[in-house]
């Protein structure tokens, strides 16, 4: 969960989709919450840790768009391809720290 120009952003790599978290999540957070619905990661995927990670990474170095914009500009609509993007950049940037 992250506070970006005054609202909250949440990330879920499986899609915010339950209307249990919906409403926890819209009658908990104070100011505008938004979320994705869509599913990025694979249901059999093991690999959440790195799917935040990556998200997080790239929310970052990409302050000036939208949550929608950002998952559309760093995730593919085939969740095989997207674990294989994020295992990759995890992968390559823990070897760019380990070079250091």
């Amino acid at each position: 969960m992250l506070r970006i120009f005054g609202e909250v952003e949440v990330f879920d790599s499986v899609g915010t989709t339950t209307a249990f978290l919906k409403e926890v999540l819209e009658n908990n957070i104070e100011g505008q919450c938004v979320y994705n619905v869509s599913r990025v990661q694979g249901e059999e995927s093991d690999k959440c840790g790195e799917f935040c990670a990556y998200f997080i990474f790239n929310r970052f170095a990409n302050l000036d768009l939208d949550l929608s914009e950002l998952l559309n500009d760093i995730f593919e609509e085939d969740t095989a391809t997207n674990e294989k993007n994020v295992v990759t950049f995890i992968r390559e940037f823990a070897l760019s720290r380990k070079k250091k």
